[in-house]
């Protein structure tokens, strides 16, 4: 513990590579290094270089290993199918396309209809006669007033003649109760602006 402590208050590295020196005939340490042949100490560095550069091509190997490795990951999981939010993507409009398909068909087929109508004589008086021949009621107040037309002539005049004789006689007189009463303020009006 203490030798530790020491070396980290000194900055000395934690792995130290240590040499034995050799002392030369002038008492001065000379390294092993500096005793061996020039050749030796080069092919020793060559070795050494050699050994960085096939390291490094292991560690490069190893990384694209592993870029191979993530790669198929990828693959594999994009294999598997849309994530969830692709799938709700999809789902919109594909919705939305159906919409749209069919109003299109709804359209169409109203069209289609129209036609049917129109060439098969489905007029006024086509509808008019189908629903005299239904036993139902005819819709407008033109065709009120020509039943009851028919019915006079008929000689068929019942109580229904004489209730509406009433109520014509009964709007009439409303009639004449407005004008008189427009006429009124009329003057009124008149009175006052001269």
């Amino acid at each position: 513990l203490m030798i530790q402590q020491q070396q980290e208050a000194c900055g000395l590295p934690a792995t130290l590579h240590l040499q034995p020196m050799h002392l030369t005939a002038g008492g001065e340490a000379v390294s092993q290094e500096s005793l061996e042949d020039p050749c030796v100490t080069q092919q020793r560095k060559a070795e050494a270089a050699l050994q960085q550069e096939q390291a490094q091509l292991r560690v490069a190997e190893a990384s694209a290993a592993r870029r191979n490795v993530e790669q198929r990951a990828t693959a594999a999981s994009a294999a598997h199918g849309p994530s969830e939010a692709e799938r709700a993507a999809r789902k919109e409009h594909l919705k939305r396309q159906r919409e749209a398909l069919m109003e299109k068909k709804r359209l169409e087929r109203e069209a289609e209809l129209a036609s049917f109508r129109e060439l098969n004589c489905d007029s006024a008086a086509a509808r008019a006669a189908e629903r005299a021949c239904h036993g139902q009621p005819p819709q407008s107040p033109q065709a009120e007033a020509g039943r009851r037309l028919a019915a006079e002539l008929r000689g068929e005049v019942a109580l229904e003649t004489q209730a509406t004789a009433e109520e014509d006689a009964q709007k009439a007189k409303a009639l004449e109760m407005r004008r008189a009463l427009s006429r009124q303020l009329k003057q009124t009006l008149t009175m006052s602006l001269q």
